[in-house]
């Protein structure tokens, strides 16, 4: 690949949603089918012959440094402990000391993307922040409203023409300096977005994240579907 970005994976969250679990593991070690959610993670970019790495840490940060050094020995990868912040000033912590282009990815977060393709979009996109965007599936019975109580129409879990964004966000180190400039990543994207320079790659495949119990159990019914 022409270009090469280092997979920059965020692991500093508390998760708190994901309690009891998270009490005493981190939500990124997490594991699925005997993997943890960073293993299936790194293994999925390793594969692609995407192998440099870093890991920003906050919650836990310890137990992130000792389960990478005993289970990456190989792997080329710099950890960054950002302590309990915000996104953007996690970016900020990496980008202090090296500007390069990232793939920035959520470390509860993963999706069968299709390499090839985004990096033959990315190619088209190179000076552009690349948003992975998905469909996901509505789990409810939609219901529309008319006057006097009236149903109008129902529609049994439909699929809705809203996109949302699940990370594997391409960061051009063109940016980097827009970036320091802001307190907020979406205030950030929002300004890049005016200026045009941000675009979308569609998803339509799989993705898990897992954010609660309830996830995490569905994440293990498809986890063999991820490669």
């Amino acid at each position: 690949m022409e270009i090469n970005p280092t997979i920059l994976i965020l692991c500093g969250g508390r998760g708190e949603r994901l309690k009891p679990l998270t009490y005493k593991t981190h939500k990124s070690l997490t594991k699925i089918d005997n993997k943890t959610i960073l293993q299936h993670l790194v293994e999925f970019f390793t594969k692609k012959k995407l192998k440099k790495f870093i890991f920003t840490t906050g919650y836990k940060s310890k137990q992130i440094k000792n389960y990478l050094k005993k289970n990456f020995v190989d792997l080329e990868y710099d950890i960054v402990d950002s302590g309990n912040v915000n996104i953007i000033n996690r970016l900020k912590h990496v980008y202090k000391f090296k500007s390069m282009n990232t793939i920035i990815c959520y470390g509860d977060t993963l999706a069968n993307i299709n390499i090839k393709k985004y990096f033959n979009f990315l190619k088209k996109n190179k000076n552009k922040i690349i948003l992975t965007i998905y469909r996901p599936d509505i789990k409810f019975g939609i219901v529309s409203l008319g006057k006097k109580n009236i149903v109008k129409n129902f529609q049994e879990k439909p699929k809705l023409n809203i996109w949302i964004n699940i990370g594997y966000i391409y960061m051009p180190k063109l940016m980097i300096d827009s970036l320091k400039k802001s307190n907020d990543f979406v205030n950030f994207l929002k300004k890049e977005i005016k200026k045009k320079n941000v675009v979308f790659f569609k998803h339509n495949d799989l993705h898990i994240t897992v954010n609660t119990l309830s996830e995490l159990d569905e994440a293990k019914k498809n986890i063999k579907k991820f490669s």
